[in-house]
């Protein structure tokens, strides 16, 4: 993919949305359009750190297994045997969440002339056989005791009290 620089709006000529790299693109043509729109947009636009680990995974997981497919032609088949590998290769539930949501957003950015999804899914965990993920099994660092201590007593009252309050929740 080429580096975030302002992206010129895409295939007005053929009356579909700015967000669509086609009628029916492949999954590597969506990503970077969509990619490109998120990095451009007025309206909430990401943080270029965001655009470069999103842009990470897709080359990483994504492309490597689906980014020849149309997107017409991506289904459940196709997607469980990337979730196996990336379980497989040991990425915790919490990583293979994350790609996954950020494949369906991928996907359901292709919009037709009135905004509205060209090829809209319901997707099924449980035939997808997706990780739960479990929030006292993941990895939360935590301060210690004396760190706790140190921030408590510091030299700014208020901040003081935030960083205790912080440590109790």
């Amino acid at each position: 993919m080429q580096p975030y620089e302002p992206a010129v709006h895409l295939a007005n000529a053929t009356g579909l949305s700015t967000f669509s790299a086609g009628p029916d693109p492949t999954f590597t043509e969506q990503a970077e359009t969509y990619l490109l729109y998120l990095a451009t947009r007025k309206r909430k636009p990401v943080h270029a750190s965001t655009l470069i680990s999103w842009e990470s995974c897709i080359n990483r997981w994504l492309n490597p297994a689906i980014g020849h497919l149309h997107l017409s032609q991506i289904t459940h088949a196709t997607i469980k045997p990337l979730i196996e590998a990336m379980a497989d290769s040991g990425l915790r539930p919490t990583s293979i969440d994350a790609h996954f949501r950020l494949f369906r957003r991928i996907v359901d950015s292709c919009l037709n002339e009135d905004g509205e999804p060209i090829f809209k899914r319901r997707w099924n965990y449980d035939f997808l056989d997706l990780p739960v993920v479990n929030p006292r099994t993941m990895n939360r660092p935590c301060f210690g005791e004396e760190t706790v201590s140190g921030l408590a007593s510091w030299r700014f009252p208020r901040e003081g009290m935030i960083f205790t309050l912080a440590a109790a929740s």
